[in-house]
């Protein structure tokens, strides 16, 4: 009886052995092995992205025509400067007279609910974002005139929004234009 009470001892103390200081290794390790497949599955899917961004980036050089043609759209930077000189001469040439610019005022774009999460240290990221340009200009000229400076408006590189016409009617026939004037950049 001894011997079958030794071996129960025995059993008992190798399964309490087993779980105190064996089963908590073995579930660190399981824990491990589905961290490294999630690090695995991880990795594969930033090389999968990476190759993406590689094949795009490839084909955006194969097109750098196009390319000039966007960074002429939307310039890096706000260069309100040409883009005034632009529409000087667009009006000049299409028979109107700009007789005033509105005060040009610049700012960021916000997607919705984006403002309020914004964070201090995102400031470098501020000036990448795209930015809008609104100001006012009063023209003065006849209807056609008015036609082809929008016309040429359209057709220009720079993307110009229009965003409002008011105008009124003079004496002599000629017509006063106060355009409300939109336009992007980065």
């Amino acid at each position: 009886m001894s011997k079958i009470l030794f071996t129960a001892i025995i059993f008992i103390i190798t399964l309490l052995g087993i779980s105190i200081f064996i089963w908590p290794k073995y579930q660190q390790l399981q824990n491990l092995k589905t961290q490294e497949r999630m690090y695995e599955n991880q990795l594969r899917g930033q090389r999968s992205y990476a190759l993406n961004l590689q094949e795009i980036s490839q084909k955006l050089n194969a097109h750098p025509e196009a390319l000039k043609k966007i960074d002429t759209a939307l310039p890096d930077f706000p260069k309100i400067a040409p883009l005034l000189n632009f529409l000087a001469r667009a009006s000049q040439d299409n028979g109107l007279l700009l007789n005033e610019i509105g005060s040009v005022s610049v700012r960021p774009i916000f997607r919705e609910g984006e403002r309020e999460q914004r964070q201090p240290q995102e400031e470098s990221r501020e000036r990448k974002r795209l930015k809008e340009i609104r100001f006012s200009i009063k023209l003065l000229g006849d209807y056609p005139s008015l036609k082809n400076f929008l016309s040429r408006l359209e057709k220009s590189a720079r993307l110009i929004e229009v965003e409002r016409i008011f105008f009124t009617s003079t004496p002599t026939g000629i017509f006063k234009y106060e355009l409300g004037l939109k336009v992007h950049s980065y």
